[in-house]
């Protein structure tokens, strides 16, 4: 349960109450981006970008006591843009010519 005090403090720029919400949610929106990604540096990633994004829009919160409500919504956005994204696609592709035993670089195979 977040504090919706702590919210509050935090969206008037309260570093230390940030560091407490991040401290009480920070697991749970790991743990939903590995599920969602499959990969933990992946999800280490956007669990960081995630919090960018709440620091940057925190005082647009209009409710403190939405604040896991909210989380969770940036939280799918994230991973949303981050599926949708190009370079998303070209390290998924990469990985799996690398389990295929193909190499770094699909320009050294002829067959493609």
């Amino acid at each position: 349960m977040v504090d919706p005090q702590t919210v509050k403090k935090a969206q008037n720029g309260d570093h230390k109450a940030f560091k407490e919400l991040y401290d009480s949610t920070s697991l749970g929106i790991y743990n939903l981006m590995l599920r969602m990604s499959g990969n933990k540096e992946t999800a280490e990633d956007l669990t960081q970008e995630v919090y960018l994004r709440v620091w940057r829009s925190l005082r647009r919160l209009k409710s403190p006591k939405a604040f896991v409500t909210w989380l969770h919504r940036i939280a799918m956005n994230v991973y949303r843009d981050w599926s949708k994204s190009a370079s998303h696609r070209l390290d998924e592709l990469r990985v799996r010519m690398q389990v295929q035993g193909q190499g770094d670089n699909p320009e050294d195979d002829e067959g493609l």
